[in-house]
C-alpha cells in the first residue's frame, strides 16, 4: 500500500490501521509505505513521485512472483 500521510480523503491513521491489520491476515506480503506530503490521488498526475512509486511495485510484485515461484515446486 502506498499512502500520502498528508490524504485528507483517507486519514493516514485509517491507513496505518488497515494495513497493520492485513499483514495479520493475509498469506501473502504486505508492504505499507507512506509518502511525505502526498495527497489522496497522488498518482492521478504523471510526477516523479508517480514513477518511483510505480517502479518500487513493479520490483516487489516481480520479487513476490519470483518467490511463488520458486516455492510451487516445494511440499
Amino acid at each position: 500500500m502506498a499512502h500520502g500521510d498528508n490524504d485528507t480523503v483517507v486519514l493516514v491513521e485509517g491507513a496505518r490501521h488497515f494495513a497493520d491489520k492485513l499483514v495479520h491476515v493475509s498469506s501473502h506480503p504486505v508492504v505499507y509505505v507512506e509518502l511525505p506530503g502526498a495527497q489522496h490521488a497522488f498518482d492521478l498526475f504523471h510526477s516523479l513521485r508517480f514513477e518511483t512509486v510505480v517502479n518500487a511495485v513493479e520490483v516487489f510484485a516481480a520479487w513476490v512472483r519470483s518467490t511463488q515461484a520458486g516455492s510451487q515446486g516445494r511440499s
